[in-house]
């Protein structure tokens, strides 16, 4: 039989795109530059014994954005690891040892989440063959990831709480205190092991090619699973650290209008801002001239406060808007099929975007400022701890 003889297969066209151009086997032939490798849904099956559907990655440009994502996580866990020492330091001058503290846990799960992208990042590097929910290092890399900054995340949002309840210690108590505290972290736990299981999603999909169960699909189960199941659960844990959040901002805000309230009775019941003015108008220093010492340090606590709130207030407006771009990414190429062979570049985006917003913004949220670490070294010499103190441990 000569090849004049032989039936050419047809190009694919269906659900993932069309093909402009395929062999006799009706597989693509993709351009220069591009190929059907896609994570989690291969395009490329030929290692399945099947052939190249459609071409739509864009290898330049996803070599790209991994090689940004891997600088990106570089960054980042430079970032947590002098974080984690700062606050690891800190602990054993407590002689506790640094894991006992929830500060310096957050920074080590966001260190190892760091290493996990660093090492997805390098891999996808490497080889443009190697597919997230198809080989077995990029897809363990992806899915522990996730499980540890989900795991960070709810440590973040425990120390949240902690930090807001701390204020009211005279009227709730320590006991009551550390007991809600425990149930945040215990009702962490359990919904970070259950949403491991969709986080894995991934590492399920490698393993099912190791073991020759692999079929398309499963691969169309496990994206859906990755993608929208993902977006559901870290959507809940930002409902959750959003509560948690305002009730922080609510506790700086009750702790600094008593401290204006208990100056104002202190100066005979005029206002902060009127005493202001009224020293500005006759010409005196505040702090010498006019207010007396203890005022002065009342005042001084105040700012720091504010700071510490301003400070807060912005890091985390900032994790939330990259929080939610990043869920309307994944949902959106989790749940429109025709992106489902171009969730490769969701995958790296979110991977960015997780790593700017979420991991660096956490982190900067623990940093003492400079003021506050000058301010600290007076408040030291009192015997009792302030109020911002209280405070500043939480953010």
């Amino acid at each position: 039989m000569n090849s004049s003889s032989v039936q050419a297969m047809p190009c694919y066209s269906g659900i993932y795109g069309t093909c402009a151009s395929c062999d006799l086997a009706g597989s693509c032939i993709c351009k220069a530059h591009t190929s059907g490798h896609s994570d989690m849904v291969t395009m490329d099956r030929r290692r399945f014994g099947g052939i190249v559907y459609v071409c739509p990655t864009r290898t330049r440009a996803i070599l790209c954005a991994w090689a940004f994502s891997l600088f990106v996580a570089c960054v980042a866990g430079s970032i947590c690891l002098y974080a984690f020492i700062v606050h690891a330091n800190k602990a054993h001058k407590r002689h506790r040892w640094a894991l006992q503290e929830r500060v310096p846990r957050i920074f080590a799960l966001l260190l190892a989440s760091c290493v996990s992208t660093i090492v997805l990042s390098a891999a996808k590097l490497s080889s443009e063959s190697l597919l997230i929910g198809i080989d077995m290092v990029p897809s363990a890399c992806q899915s522990l990831q996730l499980t540890l900054d989900f795991f960070a995340g709810g440590q973040h949002t425990t120390q949240l709480l902690a930090g807001a309840l701390s204020t009211q210690e005279t009227t709730l108590g320590r006991t009551r205190i550390n007991e809600a505290v425990a149930r945040e972290a215990r009702l962490f736990t359990l919904f970070g092991i259950f949403s491991s299981i969709i986080f894995a999603s991934p590492l399920i999909g490698a393993i099912s090619v190791k073991a020759d169960l692999h079929s398309e699909t499963l691969e169309k189960a496990l994206l859906l699973v990755s993608d929208l199941g993902s977006s559901l659960v870290i959507l809940l844990i930002l409902l959750l650290m959003a509560r948690r959040t305002k009730l922080m901002l609510f506790s700086f805000s009750r702790s600094i209008a008593a401290l204006k309230a208990s100056a104002a009775i202190a100066v005979g019941g005029a206002s902060i801002v009127a005493e202001h003015r009224r020293a500005a108008a006759a010409g005196a220093d505040l702090g010498q001239a006019y207010r007396p010492a203890y005022l002065a340090s009342v005042d001084e606590e105040i700012e720091q406060m504010e700071a510490a709130r301003n400070k807060l207030r912005t890091h985390m407006t900032r994790f939330f808007l990259g929080a939610f771009a990043a869920v309307a990414l994944s949902a959106c190429f989790g749940g429109i099929p025709m992106l489902w062979n171009k969730n490769s570049y969701s995958y790296v985006a979110v991977a960015i975007i997780e790593k700017v917003s979420y991991t660096c913004e956490v982190a900067v949220t623990y940093f003492p400022s400079k003021r506050r670490l000058r301010s600290n070294q007076s408040l030291q010499m009192s015997p009792q701890q302030s109020s911002f103190e209280r405070h500043a441990q939480s953010v």
